[in-house]
């Protein structure tokens, strides 16, 4: 048997015990593994996955959003289209080569959401390394650009040393 899922429910424990997270997993059976370590672990966790009759995947989403559920473990169901912006924990348990995929998931819990003040995306695969969040000067295409506040609160993009204004 893996050890994957016991040190998965361990780094959950040490760095985001508090925390509402969602688990991406490479299979539905290692996502089920997950959410069996994480409860084993004492973290309410509950596998989502595809074959779910649809009335049972709502029961578990609204065990979720209503706080009974800590975790939801998955593999390919919440990558695209979930929306929960209180989650404030992404753990990558799958390997990825596509960029656009990793976004997607450590996006799920970077969306703004009252009380919120920062996300945490626990990577136990590495697959990190290989990929980034792009940030606004990656979007705009000015690298060594510097930001600013201005007037307003608004996001100003300008070069390096210099603040722009708004």
């Amino acid at each position: 048997a893996s050890l994957a899922p016991s040190v998965v429910a361990g780094a959950y424990l040490e760095h985001a015990k508090d925390r509402r997270g969602l688990l991406f997993a490479p299979t539905v059976s290692s996502a089920a593994m997950m959410a069996d370590a994480l409860t084993g672990a004492g973290i309410t966790a509950e596998l989502v996955h595809g074959a779910m009759a649809g009335n049972e995947r709502r029961a578990v989403l609204r065990r979720f959003e209503t706080g009974a559920t800590q975790v939801l473990s998955n593999c390919m169901v919440l990558t695209e289209g979930f929306d929960s912006p209180s989650a404030s924990a992404c753990v990558i348990a799958r390997p990825t080569r596509s960029a656009p995929l990793y976004v997607q998931m450590a996006g799920r819990v970077l969306r703004p959401y009252p009380g919120k003040e920062h996300a945490l995306v626990l990577d136990v695969v590495g697959a990190t390394a290989k990929h980034s969040l792009a940030s606004l000067a990656t979007l705009a295409g000015a690298a060594g650009a510097s930001f600013s506040l201005g007037q307003r609160g608004r996001c100003a993009l300008g070069p390096a040393g210099r603040r722009g204004g708004g």
